[in-house]
Parts: structure tokens; sequence; C-alpha cells
């Protein structure tokens, strides 16, 4: 399987300026992009903290719609910021940014603890990776 991760870059700059730094998208005053290189999901958020943002905060349905279409393109799975709490409680998560959880757009049976997987991907078919093991795209 093919992953990818997203970076969010938040910044409070005019909507009208361009925001961003270079290889970076501008979607409602945050800053995505893709970066494809084989990550765990805790590598990935790690390198997100480095260049100053976190995983993507898919906090609304037109954010979701976004990051599926504008930056994965149908290229492949990502990353977000979503992980449980505690890794042995699979009915709380938390965004990586603080963002309280307000939107959720499970799959069909999911979260499901299948193999103790903490963390969430933003994805359009089924698969179960396990994110302290499993490598994705970031």
């Amino acid at each position: 399987l093919t992953f990818s991760m997203v970076v969010l870059y938040l910044n409070g700059l005019s909507p009208t300026q361009n925001p961003c730094p270079s290889g970076y998208v501008s979607w409602y005053k945050n800053c995505y992009k893709l970066v494809e290189e084989p990550k765990t999901w805790e590598a990935a958020q790690v390198a997100c903290e480095q260049e100053g943002g976190n995983l993507a905060s898919v906090d609304m349905s037109y954010d979701q719609a976004f990051v599926a279409g504008a930056i994965l393109q149908g290229k492949a799975d990502a990353w977000i910021g979503l992980r449980r709490k505690v890794l042995v409680d699979s009915s709380s998560y938390t965004w990586t940014d603080g963002w309280p959880v307000f939107f959720t757009h499970w799959g069909p049976g999911e979260p499901s603890n299948h193999k103790a997987e903490g963390c969430v991907i933003l994805a359009d078919y089924k698969h179960t990776p396990v994110c302290p093991k499993h490598n994705a795209l970031y």
C-alpha cells in the first residue's frame, strides 16, 4: 500500500496575501503540503513539527473534501493528525494541534482498534495500518 502525509502549517496572514511557503497550498488561512517520503505516524508528526506545523486537522466536511481532492488528488492515503488520546481507549480521540474533535467521518466499522491501531488516515478504501510500525509516505 502507498501512503502519504499531509503537513498542516498554520499562520495568521490575510487570505488576500499568499501566506504559504513554496510547496504549500493555501486553504482558509492554513497551508497544506503533501510530502511523499515513507514515515511512521509518529515520525511524520515530528517532521511536521520541525516545519512549524502538525499533521492536518480535518475538522469539517469541506476540509476533508479539500485535503482529499486538492492535496491527495487520488495519489494515496494520508496520515492526518487525529489519534486516540490513550492508546488503550478506542473511544477517545484528539487532534495533534489541540483542536476539539467535532467532525469525524469514519469508514464503516471504524474505529475498530484492529491490531491496536491508534492513528487515523484519510483513505478511499479499506485497510488497517498500525501506526507505530507502519511506514507511510508523508
